[in-house]
């Protein structure tokens, strides 16, 4: 194939006629709106990654291992590369209730940031584009309001990931904490009953 066979074709001579032709013909969008629309698809492909990361992490420790190391990691390999191929909605769903336990609201950052995210990959009026009653595109401070609680989000996700999976001993921790307040609620509750 000829190196710039296509480039021809569009009738294009140097990669900036490339990039900024196509840029015309596929898209009515200012500068400032496909740098506000990029930024908002790298932030959630950012979180989708932690999350995609955080579900492997924890299928992976239900392979078996026998000692060969070169299976084992076919199969570690094998497990990525499907997790990897999961939408994020896939992963999300799975992983929510879990993350809706943990005490850290931040993790409620996550969806919608996720629907802005399809609104402006899939409609054409940016315009209407919504994150929490107000327009990324049009109002900067959602812009910088969507930055902050997706930062906020992924420090939870992370913390989320070094808590409960990570650290094997303060997910026991926590869960022994659980288990001594409820016995000692219901250790009440029936002292309150014989009383």
């Amino acid at each position: 194939m000829k190196s710039n066979q296509y480039s021809e074709l569009i009738n294009c001579e140097t990669p900036e006629q490339v990039r900024t032709n196509i840029r015309q013909w596929t898209s009515n969008l200012s500068d400032n709106e496909h740098l506000i629309r990029s930024t908002i698809l790298d932030i959630d492909a950012g979180i989708e990654l932690l999350l995609k990361q955080i579900f492997f992490q924890q299928m992976s420790d239900i392979l078996a291992n026998y000692g060969n190391k070169m299976v084992y990691k076919q199969w570690h390999n094998q497990l990525w590369s499907i997790v990897k191929g999961l939408n994020f909605m896939a992963v999300h769903r799975i992983l929510e209730p879990c993350l809706d336990s943990f005490d850290q609201p931040d993790l409620k950052h996550i969806r919608p940031i996720h629907d802005l995210r399809n609104y402006v990959v899939h409609q054409d009026a940016i315009g209407s584009a919504n994150y929490k009653c107000g327009n990324p595109f049009k109002d900067t401070e959602y812009l910088a309001r969507l930055f902050f609680e997706a930062w906020a989000a992924r420090k939870a996700l992370t913390k989320f990931y070094e808590v409960l999976i990570d650290d094997r001993r303060a997910r026991f921790e926590l869960y022994s904490k659980f288990y001594h307040e409820n016995q000692e609620k219901e250790y009440n509750k029936k002292k309150i009953k014989t009383e």
